[in-house]
Formats: C-alpha cells, sequence, structure tokens
C-alpha cells in the first residue's frame, strides 16, 4: 500500500476505531431502572397494566428487566401494605431496586400525597 492509500483510508480507519471504542462504552453503561408505577388498583410497568406484584414480577422476568425504581401515584396514599406487597415480591425474585420516587408533602414529610 502506497503512502497516498494509506493517507485516502486514514479518516475511515480513525471513524472505525472512534465507533468501535463508543459501542464499546455504551455497552459497559448499566441501563436506565424500569419505572414501576403503584396504583391503587393496578401496577403499570412497560406500558402494561397489572393486578397483582407476582404478575408484575412476571412480566418483568418475560421482558428480562434487572432493575426497577418504584413510583408510587397520589391515591395510593400511605398504603404501606400495597407498597411492601410490591417490594417483597419484587426483593424475593431477585430483581434489584434503586429505590422509591416519593412526592413532597407541604409539611415535608416525605408522605406520598
Amino acid at each position: 500500500m502506497t503512502r497516498n492509500q494509506m493517507l485516502l483510508l486514514w479518516p475511515s480507519i480513525v471513524m472505525s476505531s472512534v465507533l468501535a471504542a463508543s459501542a464499546g462504552i455504551a455497552a459497559d453503561l448499566p441501563a436506565q431502572p424500569t419505572a414501576v408505577v403503584i396504583g391503587k388498583d393496578k401496577i403499570q410497568a412497560l406500558g402494561t397494566s397489572v393486578q397483582t406484584p407476582e404478575a408484575l414480577v412476571k412480566l418483568l422476568e418475560q421482558n428480562k428487566v434487572q432493575h426497577v425504581r418504584l413510583r408510587p401515584e397520589a391515591d395510593v396514599g400511605n398504603d404501606f401494605e400495597r407498597i411492601g406487597a410490591v417490594i417483597y415480591t419484587i426483593a424475593r425474585s431477585g430483581i434489584k431496586m434503586e429505590g422509591i420516587d416519593r412526592q413532597e408533602t407541604k409539611d415535608g414529610s416525605g408522605a406520598v400525597k
């Protein structure tokens, strides 16, 4: 290969190296947690509504979800039994939880409105 041919190929060689490196970096980044919305009568995740925590776990496992972030809706209030059942069932399944998004009340207590 002549010097001129090498100079002509250089931009494509550099670009393919950059793309390969950026693909490797993207593969190493953790996926965003899947949002799980806990309502009074239903639980929503991945655009699907289910009735029970067990059905939620089945849905998450079918879609190979590795970690979630919970968000109770306002109509759940402080129904810790409902929220706790979801947390307990997810924890037993081995799916990781990053936390619970809670809405702040006017008094700053952190209770869900």
